[in-house]
């Protein structure tokens, strides 16, 4: 696996911001779409710790910053959310290159969930089962 560098993961994003989450992949290799909103859900729920965890990296890198970007990326990529699982990729790799000021990739990736949960929650809203 190639890690890159945060400028390269930048450039590879320009253009993509905005566009609605992609869970076609995660229904088909789920087989149910009332699983894929269990994920979804699942994901809502954490994503207020995950926010919390990078919103204290603005005054520099802390240990837990690479593990939430590791995991906020990780878990977007699932969710068809590209552009926030690449913006979390550039900071994950800054953090493990040790690079001092993360600020403004933070920034990045902050300013990306508040779209990324509207989005899924009007996923939801249209694919959720009545209950």
């Amino acid at each position: 696996m190639t890690t890159r560098t945060w400028w390269e993961v930048e450039a590879m994003v320009a253009g993509d911001e905005g566009r609605e989450p992609d869970l076609s992949g995660l229904v088909e290799q789920l087989g149910d779409e009332a699983l894929a909103a269990d994920v979804v859900e699942v994901y809502l729920e954490a994503l207020p710790e995950r926010v919390g965890a990078l919103e204290a990296a603005r005054g520099g890198l802390r240990e837990d910053t690479v593990r939430a970007a590791h995991s906020l990326k990780s878990a977007s990529a699932l969710l068809g959310l590209g552009d926030l699982s690449a913006r979390c990729a550039a900071l994950e790799a800054a953090g493990r290159a040790s690079e001092p000021d993360v600020a403004e990739l933070v920034d990045a990736v902050l300013a990306r969930t508040g779209p990324a949960e509207v989005a899924l929650r009007d996923w939801l809203a249209g694919h959720r089962p009545a209950r």
